[in-house]
């Protein structure tokens, strides 16, 4: 059994968690900087911590779920005099970043992480809060074949894939991308439904021909077949 330090147990985080904790594969101890926070986690039966040296300590696997990217590189790396995890890490330790900040980020937390023999993946999660409750996340990491390899059996419990989209980075780079299209597809949609209703269309009714029909339909690229979901053993 590994030990995995969980940082963050916000809307998304807790969720998650709840997860980890249902698999009965890990001992996993949590953080929260906000006290209500702790406490929710504590209802659903997490080990809670005092800090994050705590919450840390023997941890093989530290997970992250965090706001911002300045957060990120709190955690990890420290700020104002106050110290980073990653100075009370043993080597090898596997750090898993689950938030959505910046590439910037992500590759200056790898950066670091390399240079003091730890292991780093920054992995953000496309699902929403409701897939973070379902289990049904998918996470997008960016790190090594090795270390992707690593985090994809302990992410699995909380979500039902696991894809590798390159090197440390890329991660953050491909959910990037992905949100583009969301957001445009999503402008798009309300465009032609505003037209269609300004046109004196039934709104109801335009919208279901539109879910049945190929407004909504993307094509698959052709490097999708490079990307491997996870499958059972």
């Amino acid at each position: 059994m590994i030990t995995i330090g969980f940082i963050g147990t916000g809307n998304m985080g807790l969720p998650m968690l709840d997860n980890l904790l249902q698999s009965d594969e890990a001992l996993v101890h949590a953080y929260d900087m906000a006290e209500a926070a702790r406490e929710r986690a504590k209802k659903i039966g997490a080990r809670v911590c005092c800090d994050l040296t705590q919450t840390v300590a023997g941890a093989d696997v530290v997970i992250t779920m965090l706001p911002s990217g300045e957060q990120v590189k709190e955690i990890y790396l420290g700020k104002d005099g106050h110290v980073g995890i990653m100075s009370q890490l043993s080597s090898n330790t596997l750090l898993i970043d689950c938030s959505t900040t910046d590439p910037a980020t992500a590759t200056e937390v790898g950066e670091r992480a390399k240079q003091m023999q730890l292991r780093f993946v920054d992995a953000p999660v496309s699902g929403g809060i409701a897939g973070a409750k379902a289990g049904s996340l998918t996470f997008i990491v960016g790190g090594s074949n090795e270390d992707y390899l690593a985090a994809k059996a302990v992410l699995h419990p909380m979500g039902q894939q696991v894809l590798h989209a390159g090197d440390v980075g890329a991660g953050q780079l491909t959910k990037i991308c992905n949100n583009l299209i969301l957001g445009s597809v999503m402008a798009a949609t309300c465009e032609g439904l505003a037209l269609g209703q300004s046109l004196g269309l039934d709104p109801v009714v335009l919208s279901e021909i539109i879910h049945k029909s190929s407004g909504i339909e993307l094509p698959t690229p052709t490097m999708s077949r490079h990307i491997e979901p996870v499958t059972e053993n």
